[in-house]
């Protein structure tokens, strides 16, 4: 698989590079499109083989008291890597990750499913944790989120605020003090939006233990 190239520095208006014979504005183009190329494979990969993932891994996970929280299988760096975020009540450590890869990794080394060569990476959250599921919209109520949505609510698509909750199906949001309804079919992608302090609050780590009785 080649790699995209690192395109030549844009050139003032109206000119071309140095020593080339192709206008400079081209090389951008054509470099733009191969941005755009690898996006749509990734696309392609997300749509057909990460929901395979989820119902292979997660079940596998959920004996052991770990939450699988995202699938990530994208190109970076030129190589497949295939990234699980994982979490627990009592937060993750490297011997959480171990198992994880461990017993993953013998998984799909049995159900075979991707044709070409991969990386496997198992990470924590981190601090802009995804929110995906109807139970992280009511454990993480209090927290501060980003929201994007499909379409414009309000006319934006992006919304920073306090998570409140879930009322009647629907995600609700205090941004700079209104309150903001939003359907969870309208979510594009949403985030905790959380302070290295206030990811280790107790308070979450106790709701979270809550969550998991």
């Amino acid at each position: 698989m080649s790699r995209v190239r690192t395109p030549l520095p844009a050139p003032e208006s109206g000119q071309d590079h140095p020593g080339c014979t192709i206008p400079g504005f081209l090389l951008w183009l054509q470099f733009e499109e191969s941005q755009k190329r690898v996006s749509d494979q990734e696309a392609r990969v997300d749509r057909d083989l990460v929901p395979s993932f989820w119902s292979m891994i997660e079940p596998v996970l959920e004996p052991e008291g770990i939450e699988l929280v995202d699938i990530e299988f994208k190109l970076e760096g030129g190589r497949w890597v295939l990234r699980l975020y994982i979490d627990t009540p009592q937060g993750v450590t490297l011997d959480d990750c171990e198992l994880v890869s461990r017993q993953v990794g013998a998984l799909l080394d049995i159900r075979d499913p991707i044709e070409h060569r991969y990386v496997l990476e198992v990470s924590s959250p981190g601090i802009n944790r995804v929110l995906r599921r109807e139970r992280d919209f009511r454990l993480f109520a209090g927290s501060p989120v980003r929201i994007r949505t499909r379409r414009k609510l309000t006319g934006r698509r992006n919304f920073q605020g306090i998570l409140k909750g879930m009322e009647d199906s629907a995600i609700i949001l205090e941004v700079d003090g209104a309150r903001v309804e939003i359907d969870p079919e309208n979510v594009e992608k949403a985030n905790l939006d959380l302070s290295e302090d206030d990811l280790f609050r107790k308070d979450l780590r106790k709701r979270a233990v809550r969550a998991g009785d």
